[in-house]
């Protein structure tokens, strides 16, 4: 890590964070997300209130694993790529993410995620 990227926004910060959305659901993305982040997912483009909505109102995962390929920080922007699987009961989802996080107030807040399902 590179001394002028703060610790919220080191790799492991947000492999941590990641970790929280996915298990946590939508009191974590209500905490989480920037006013004015933008969320992509399959057929949607969705704003903070849709996005905590549609989380609010789909099951929690039952695993996730989350295998980061990319990162890159400066002092107060950090994104990172990775693959992500799910699982809830027997159905699988696996998927390239991309969140990039903002510092503001000392506090990380993702501006942006996207989905992009892995092919079957």
């Amino acid at each position: 890590m590179s001394d002028d990227i703060p610790s919220e926004l080191a790799r492991e910060a947000l492999v941590r964070l990641e970790q929280r959305l996915a298990l946590d659901g939508a009191p974590a993305y209500e905490e989480l997300l920037h006013e004015d982040a933008l969320v992509v997912v399959p057929g949607a483009v969705l704003n903070k209130g849709e996005c905590v909505a549609a989380i609010a109102a789909s099951a929690g995962w039952d695993r996730i694993d989350i295998a980061p390929f990319w990162y890159f920080g400066t002092a107060d922007t950090a994104s990172i790529a990775y693959r992500f699987t799910g699982n809830r009961g027997p159905d699988e989802y696996q998927a390239v993410m991309l969140s990039a996080y903002l510092l503001e107030a000392g506090r990380p807040r993702l501006i942006h995620h996207q989905q992009t399902p892995e092919a079957s």
